[in-house]
């Protein structure tokens, strides 16, 4: 089932018999009634009267784990109802909840990379001491994102997949899900392979969030500089989806994660290979940054355009038949 988007390796009646074997375990005399229908679970509401009534007041949806009391009208996810049983009343969120889900029933599985080959080990990467190389300026922070930090994200969540992105191309870019707040971790790297901060985007709105003060190069460049040979012709995006829709039909591409900035104009010159495609959104911020690129790069390599098709505002909104077949011109 699924429980706030994020799938879980059980069904609810499965998830509900374990939770009150543990409530038992530790004394707690809640959800002892359940009756089962075709569409919820009817459950003693732990909410109101001490949760001793006498007949089922409450319902959980089986789909998605939603709680509703009809008696006292509280409303709740499923995991914020296991944390009111366990006693944590002030976990507003549900955090101790989803920790004890995860515990339980959340199993992660990676499949075998079929369509683009990487060589993602640290080692493979050129191990130059530079400090230029590593940070290209003297401003970034010099506490870096750990891979400990990292593999607390490690899960897929179905945004992506809903967007048309490959699960393959989730895990060669190391995108995951943030379970807490509820948002798909987008891990950037420089040249080298260190992550330099995690973006973040809400599965439940637009919203895009970075670090305060973070200083981005180029999305994807650490991926474009493990293909072999180097692709003779890259694409530019603005928004990292839009990049990682690219590397799933097979076209290498980075983004700027905004108009772009000297750090990433200066990579785009010296990324070796001889054209580079402006695949960025239709709108006028779109239209800016193309005009930038090019007054950047004039003289430095082959530019040219995409012109999305019948309306399309960005790259993602394409089909994959417009993907395959997209217009340049210079």
């Amino acid at each position: 089932m699924k429980i706030n988007g994020l799938e879980f390796n059980a069904e609810l009646g499965e998830i509900l018999a374990e939770l009150t074997v543990q409530l038992r375990i530790n004394n707690i005399p809640l959800l002892e009634k359940q009756k089962e229908t075709s569409t919820h679970y009817q459950v003693t509401c732990p909410y109101h009267s001490n949760g001793m009534e006498r007949r089922p007041s409450a319902g959980i949806r089986k789909s998605d784990g939603k709680f509703h009391c009809f008696a006292c009208g509280e409303v709740h996810e499923l995991n914020e109802v296991i944390s009111h049983c366990f006693g944590y009343v002030d976990d507003v969120l549900g955090k101790f909840g989803w920790d004890w889900l995860l515990k339980n029933f959340m199993t992660i599985s990676v499949e075998e990379r079929k369509d683009v080959q990487l060589d993602f080990s640290r080692d493979s990467v050129s191990n130059s001491t530079n400090d230029e190389d590593h940070r290209l300026d003297n401003n970034y922070h010099s506490e870096f994102v750990t891979e400990e930090e990292l593999d607390k994200y490690r899960f897929i969540h179905p945004y992506l997949l809903n967007r048309g992105i490959s699960k393959e191309i989730i895990e060669i870019f190391d995108v995951g899900f943030d379970v807490e707040t509820q948002t798909c971790t987008f891990p950037n790297l420089n040249k080298q392979g260190i992550c330099l901060f995690v973006a973040r985007r809400s599965v439940k709105n637009k919203f895009f969030s970075y670090p305060k003060d973070v200083k981005k190069e180029l999305y994807g460049i650490y991926q474009l500089y493990n293909l072999k040979p180097f692709p003779s012709e890259v694409y530019v995006c603005e928004s990292m989806i839009d990049c990682l829709y690219l590397w799933t039909f097979n076209k290498p591409a980075c983004a700027l994660n905004g108009l772009g900035n000297d750090i990433q104009f200066k990579q785009l010159i010296e990324l070796p290979c001889r054209k580079l495609i402006l695949a960025t959104d239709m709108d006028d911020a779109g239209q800016k940054a193309r005009t930038r690129i090019r007054e950047k790069l004039k003289n430095k390599k082959i530019i040219t355009e995409v012109i999305l098709p019948n309306g399309r505002k960005d790259i993602n909104e394409c089909t994959p038949y417009e993907i395959e077949n997209l217009i340049e011109i210079f």
